[in-house]
């Protein structure tokens, strides 16, 4: 829902009310948006009214997009009376999907505790979470005394202030407990939450705060353990899909292609274990499939949460510490002498760049001890130095040499990329020409 104050009069939007804008009536579809941050806009079907003006028809197969602004009145609220009175115009599963997406949000309208005048229903705040779960040693060595941890951030904060210390929130810690034990206790919270929960704003009105998980932030560990996954121990290594180790390679990269790990297959799993009588761990591990159940199956009691596609790729360690590392590590170790990597280290102490002015302060003779600060710097300044180098003839050119240096400059516009905090229209411009 959103709000429109004009005057002393109090409008609130509902999805899956009927709306009049000019001639044209509308059903407003699940989603409200801004365009330059400045037009508040809604998804809505436009709807036909029978002869009888008892029946609904709603176009659900495409929606249009509506400026709140233009909505000239709230026809009415949806309501459970109303439903029987609402069809598609065209009944394809795709228009009847649509339909009963805006009727599962009927479970959010509460009666409204009366204190602002014309609101029916209490009004709904949505609050997003970012959950964050990672291990810590409790003594300055950091090789003992592990505690696992979780906290969480409100996704919709700036991105400045999302990674705030102020802004995260604590949940819980233990020694004892590892963090798949701790899950269960903390899921039971996040479904209530997920349904919504009344709440007292600061002006004493009472609202219904609904906070779904958006995604949770881990490690590549964590990860699998949240999505049921063997991990790398397994000839199925990957959290997302079902792509094997043993796939025959194929030059045009169709080899990677592969169907997406299923919550179905971990639900299953989960219920043949607790049907035999949730004894024998062994029923848990499906090595053939590469699943592991050790706690993440709880995160299945939530609706908005999927643990296959809402744990997103962990940067230092896939890219910095992960491919990144991997080339670093041959680039030095086999495609350059050690007066090459002298070169090399000269140029990257005294680079100067207007658009990149840091610098890297360890010596790559210690490659093997670089760290992800380190690499994020060596991964966007190499395919520079390297074609600096060539053109110098102060390093052999080999057709390695070429293979890993392509490399490198692909891996480098990805990471320039990761980093970019925001992008404006002019430079959208200027990578899309002729549109995303």
């Amino acid at each position: 829902m959103v709000t429109l104050n004009s005057g002393q009069h109090v409008q609130d939007l509902w999805v899956g009310d009927l709306v009049r804008s000019g001639d044209v009536l509308y059903m407003l579809a699940p989603r409200f948006f801004t365009v330059n941050h400045t037009h508040l806009m809604v998804d809505a079907f436009k709807v036909e009214l029978d002869s009888t003006y008892c029946t609904y028809f709603v176009h659900a197969q495409d929606p249009v997009r509506l400026e709140v602004a233009s909505i000239a009145a709230v026809e009415c609220h949806l309501s459970e009376a109303l439903i029987p009175r609402i069809l598609p115009y065209i009944g394809d599963e795709r228009s009847n999907e649509n339909i009963k997406r805006i009727l599962s949000y009927l479970r959010f309208r509460k009666p409204s505790d009366g204190k602002v005048s014309g609101r029916e229903f209490m009004p709904v705040k949505v609050v997003p979470l970012n959950l964050f779960t990672d291990d810590m040693s409790g003594n300055r060595t950091k090789k003992f005394n592990k505690f696992d941890s979780w906290s969480m951030v409100p996704a919709a904060l700036p991105l400045a202030q999302r990674h705030q210390l102020e802004y995260t929130n604590f949940i819980c810690t233990d020694l004892a407990l590892s963090a798949m034990q701790m899950l269960p206790a903390i899921v039971d919270d996040l479904a209530l939450l997920e349904k919504g929960v009344e709440m007292l704003t600061p002006e004493g009105e009472k609202v219904l705060v609904v906070a779904p998980v958006q995604f949770i932030t881990a490690d590549n560990a964590r990860h699998a353990e949240i999505a049921s996954s063997r991990g790398a121990t397994s000839s199925r290594p990957c959290r997302k899909c079902d792509w094997e180790l043993t796939t025959t390679p194929k030059l045009d990269g169709t080899d990677y292609m592969s169907t997406r790990r299923s919550d179905a297959i971990v639900q299953s799993i989960h219920n043949h274990f607790i049907s035999t009588g949730g004894v024998n761990t062994k029923l848990l591990v499906d090595r053939d499939r590469g699943y592991k159940l050790v706690g993440g199956q709880a995160l299945l009691k939530l609706e908005a949460f999927d643990a296959m596609i809402d744990n997103p790729i962990e940067v230092l360690h896939t890219v910095m510490l992960g491919v990144g590392k991997a080339l670093v590590k041959s680039l030095l170790g086999e495609h350059l002498n050690k007066a090459e990597v002298e070169h090399l280290q000269s140029l990257l102490q005294s680079y100067n760049s207007k658009g990149f002015k840091r610098k890297l302060t360890s010596s790559l003779r210690l490659h093997n001890s670089l760290v992800g600060r380190d690499y994020k710097i060596l991964l966007q300044q190499l395919p520079i130095l390297l074609e600096q180098l060539l053109e110098r003839g102060l390093i052999q050119d080999t057709p390695g040499l070429r293979l890993i240096k392509g490399c490198l400059e692909s891996l480098g516009r990805l990471i320039s990329l990761i980093y970019i905090n925001q992008q404006n229209y002019i430079q959208h411009n200027a990578l899309y020409p002729t549109g995303p």
